[in-house]
C-alpha cells in the first residue's frame, strides 16, 4: 500500500467461531473491500492465572509505549546524522524486510523469545532489551554529538570576522620578527573606514613603533589584518591606545609548532568522527530492526493477553492486522461492531466516561469495543525538510509524521530577517486559526522565547505535503528559504 503510514493500522482480535479460520474467513469477507487485512499470528502462549493476565495487561501497556518513544528517538537520531538523508528508509529494514512487510508477514521469533516461558518472563525480555537499547543509544550519541561539537567549535573559529576568526591560516612565518629580545609582530585588525587614517597615524599610538613595518595581509567586507613591528616594552600602551581608536589588536603568537599541531588535531578529530559515524550508523541500523522487532512482538502479546482476558479459555480468537482504507475508517468501525456487538451489548464504541467500563478503564484500555482493539504506528521515519522545506517520499512508504516541531533559531547572524519572521509567522498563524481549523486539517502552537520562536504541528487530517503546499509560498515570497 502507498498509504501505508499515512493510514492508521488496527490490530483487532475475534473470538474464534469453530475455529480460528472461520473467524478469519468471515472477518475478511466483511471487510475486505474497504480494508487491507492479514492475518497476525501469534502462537499458543503459557497463560498462566487470571491474576498474572491482569498484571500483565497494564505493565505490556506501559512496555508498548516504552519501546515505541525508544524506535522513534532511534529513527529521529538516525535521520540527523545520516550524511545521505534521502536513504533513510533504505537503512530502515529488519533483515531484508522493510516494517510493513515485516508486519503483515508476522513469524513469531522463539528464538529470540522462547514460547517454553511464561508471559511474565516474556515481557521482561522485551523490557530489559528495550532498556538496554536505549542506554546504548544514549551513550553512543552522546560520544557521537560531543564529537561533532568540538569539530564545529574548531570550524567556527575559522568563519566569522577578522575581528573573531582563527587567522592562524592567514599569517606567514616570514610576516613575523623571530627570536628577538627586544622587537615583536602583533597583529591588528582595522575597519575598512579607518584603514587610511591608521596607516599614516599608526606609528604615533607609541613610541619605539617601527617605522615601515605596518604589513597588510588580507582583509573581509569590514576589516583589513595588518602586521606590525614595535618593542616589547610598549606593547601595552600601543594596544590601549589602538582600543581607544576603534583598532583591534589581536591576542595572537605565532608559533609554528603549535598550529602544526591544532591542524593535526583536527585531522585527527576528523578521522575519529568518520570511524565513529560509519560504527554508530551500523549500530542504527542493527538496532532499529531489534527495537522494531521487539515492539511488534509487544503488541502480539497485548493481543494475547487481552484477548484470553476478554474471550477467556480455552484459546481461541484471530488477532487481524487491519489497514483501513483511506476515508473508511468510520464505516469499517460500523461493520466491526456489527459483527461483534453481540459480544458486549453495552460497547458500540469507544470509552466516553470512566463510568462506561472502570475495569477496563483501570487496565489502560481508553479506546474500548466488543473486540479487542490496539493501535499501531508506523510512522517512525520522519522525512526531514531539507534546504528548502521539499517534502520527499521513496518507494511504497510514504511516511508522513503525525507530529513536526519547527524550531527557527533567531541570532545575529539572520537579523535582517525578524521583519519578515515575523509576518510569515502571523500569517501561518492566521491561515491556521480563520481557513485550516474550520477544515479541520491541522492545529499550530506558535511559541515565542527570548532567542527562538518554536511552531509546533498537528496534523489531522492532512499530511506534511499537504502542509507544505500552504506553508512554502509564504517561505518563499519572503525569501526565507535559507532558513529553512
Amino acid at each position: 500500500m502507498s498509504s501505508t503510514a499515512t493510514q492508521e493500522i488496527w490490530i483487532v482480535s475475534a473470538p474464534g467461531d469453530k475455529t480460528p479460520q472461520d473467524t478469519w474467513e468471515k472477518l475478511n469477507s466483511t471487510t475486505g473491500s474497504i480494508s487491507t487485512n492479514n492475518k497476525f499470528n501469534i502462537p499458543d502462549l503459557k497463560v498462566g492465572t487470571l491474576d498474572q493476565l491482569v498484571g500483565l495487561s497494564d505493565d505490556l501497556s506501559k512496555l508498548d509505549a516504552a519501546a515505541e518513544q525508544t524506535t522513534r528517538k532511534l529513527v529521529q537520531y538516525f535521520g540527523e546524522v545520516l550524511e545521505e538523508r534521502e536513504k533513510l528508509h533504505d537503512n530502515l529494514l529488519i533483515g531484508n524486510r522493510d516494517m510493513h512487510t515485516y508486519l503483515t508477514k508476522f513469524q513469531w521469533e522463539s528464538a529470540k523469545y522462547p514460547l517454553k516461558q511464561s508471559l511474565k518472563v516474556l515481557s521482561e525480555i522485551i523490557g530489559k532489551q528495550i532498556t538496554q537499547i536505549d542506554n546504548d543509544f544514549k551513550t553512543k550519541a552522546a560520544h557521537y554529538n560531543n564529537l561533532k561539537n568540538t569539530l564545529a567549535s574548531i570550524d567556527r573559529k575559522a568563519t566569522g570576522s577578522l575581528v573573531t576568526k582563527d587567522i592562524s591560516d592567514l599569517v606567514k612565518a616570514d610576516d613575523f620578527v623571530k627570536d628577538s629580545e627586544y622587537l615583536q609582530t602583533i597583529v591588528v585588525v582595522v575597519p575598512k573606514l579607518l584603514t587610511k587614517e591608521w596607516e599614516a597615524k599608526y606609528t604615533t599610538y607609541a613610541d619605539m613603533v617601527v617605522p615601515g613595518s605596518a604589513k597588510r595581509i588580507t582583509e573581509d567586507n569590514d576589516h583589513v589584518l595588518y602586521t606590525v613591528t614595535l618593542f616589547k616594552k610598549v606593547f601595552e600602551e600601543y594596544k590601549n591606545n589602538c582600543r581607544e581608536n576603534k583598532i583591534v589588536v589581536r591576542d595572537f603568537v605565532y608559533d609554528e609548532q603549535s598550529l602544526k599541531a591544532g591542524k593535526n588535531e583536527r585531522d585527527k578529530l576528523l578521522q575519529e568522527k568518520q570511524r565513529q559515524y560509519a560504527q554508530l550508523v551500523r549500530w542504527l541500523k542493527i538496532n532499529f530492526g531489534e527495537i522494531f522487532i521487539a515492539y511488534i512482538h509487544i503488541k502480539a502479546l497485548r493481543a494475547f493477553v487481552e484477548s484470553v482476558l476478554r474471550y477467556g479459555l480455552p484459546v481461541n480468537f484471530q488477532a487481524v492486522i487491519m489497514e483501513p482504507h483511506k476515508g473508511a475508517s468510520k464505516k469499517l468501525r460500523l461493520e466491526l461492531n456489527k459483527l461483534y456487538n453481540h459480544l458486549d451489548g453495552s460497547a458500540a464504541g469507544p470509552i466516553d466516561t470512566f463510568d462506561d467500563a472502570p475495569t477496563l478503564m483501570s487496565l489502560g484500555v481508553n479506546d474500548y469495543f466488543p473486540y479487542v482493539f490496539l493501535k499501531l504506528h508506523l510512522d517512525f521515519c520522519i522525512l526531514f525538510c531539507e534546504k528548502q522545506c521539499r517534502y520527499r517520499c521513496k518507494g511504497s512508504m510514504a511516511v508522513v509524521p503525525s507530529d513536526i516541531n519547527l524550531r527557527v533559531v533567531i541570532n545575529k547572524n539572520i537579523k535582517h530577517h525578524y521583519f519578515k519572521l515575523i509576518v510569515v509567522f502571523m500569517a501561518i498563524y492566521v491561515i491556521n486559526k480563520v481557513i485550516l481549523v474550520i477544515l479541520n486539517i491541522i492545529n499550530v502552537d506558535i511559541r515565542f522565547a527570548i532567542n527562538t520562536v518554536e511552531i509546533r504541528i498537528n496534523f489531522r487530517r492532512t499530511s506534511a505535503k499537504n502542509f507544505y503546499e500552504y506553508l512554502y509560498p509564504f517561505i518563499r515570497f519572503f525569501s526565507l528559504e535559507e532558513l529553512f
